[in-house]
């Protein structure tokens, strides 16, 4: 690449991300302390009062290339994946979407993306306005309390190294992006069903690589790598369905209130409509 891309490079001034999507990536960083996870963010960018900025409304939860506590990767079928599912979220919501970044966790480890994180994102972001998110968590800070943060970042060039170019991220409503076309996108969101499906493939691959270096009558090292695979899945399915479950309560919760409120309103109005028909009445 040569400078003149990088000088050329328009960089994004605002990340607009919603409640839903962030919740999404924030459930999917916190499934697991030991390795990084990751996933694609989908939505579009516009320009408003002169600033570039990019929307992010939806998530997709990737299935890792490579379980390292250090990095992450993903292939261009899954992007190639990911763009089929953008393509259904514009018919179906009536609004551009396109894979517009992606996102990784860092656990236990800075916030700071790495020089592999830099590389990773200057070759996507020179195909279109392309952001990066990070998550650092399981960090405590001197008093001992667990610390979440995020950050969203771009790619450029300092002299011949490649350095962060930090976004400032700001949190929307999605009927604050979509307007009239508002319809709910939760649902496309990174899922309990996705993300269990995701860590599962991921699990049995690791399980019939190590497998097949175990010999055929090895049955005592067989039976217990079998016994570790059914322990791991037990694990990753409490570890996925606790904090859905919690939002499922909460969700509810959510509904009972507004349905109150909604009965609340539907009294009012009819006590509004007796009150105009007596009027009306004394007026004859």
């Amino acid at each position: 690449m040569s400078n003149n891309s990088y000088t050329e490079y328009t960089f994004c001034d605002l990340v607009q991300i919603t409640s839903e999507a962030y919740c999404s990536i924030l459930n999917h960083a916190l499934l697991t302390e030991e390795e990084e996870v990751m996933g694609l963010l989908l939505g579009n960018e516009q320009q408003k009062q002169n600033k570039n900025i990019i929307n992010i409304f939806s998530t997709i939860c990737l299935t890792r290339k490579c379980k390292q506590k250090d990095r992450v990767e993903f292939d261009e079928i899954q992007i190639a994946e990911a763009v089929d599912v953008a393509e259904n979220l514009k018919k179906e919501n009536k609004i551009e979407t396109n894979v517009i970044g992606w996102y990784h966790s860092h656990p236990r480890i800075t916030i700071p993306p790495s020089n592999v994180d830099l590389e990773t994102q200057k070759n996507q972001q020179y195909q279109g306005n392309f952001v990066g998110l990070i998550v650092s968590c399981f960090s405590s800070d001197s008093n001992n309390v667990n610390k979440i943060n995020l950050v969203a970042f771009q790619t450029k060039k300092d002299n011949y190294s490649l350095v962060p170019h930090y976004i400032n991220i700001e949190f929307v409503n999605e009927i604050e992006i979509f307007g009239n076309c508002w319809s709910n996108t939760s649902n496309n969101a990174i899922t309990f069903s996705s993300i269990l499906k995701n860590l599962l493939n991921e699990e049995e691959e690791q399980y019939q690589k190590e497998n097949e270096l175990i010999d055929d009558d090895d049955f005592i090292n067989k039976i217990l790598l079998l016994s570790n695979r059914q322990s791991l899945l037990c694990k990753i399915i409490q570890n996925v369905s606790t904090p859905y479950v919690n939002s499922l309560d909460s969700e509810i919760e959510n509904l009972r209130n507004y349905l109150a409120y909604i009965r609340e309103i539907n009294n009012k109005m009819k006590d509004n409509i007796r009150n105009f028909e007596q009027f009306n009445k004394l007026g004859e």
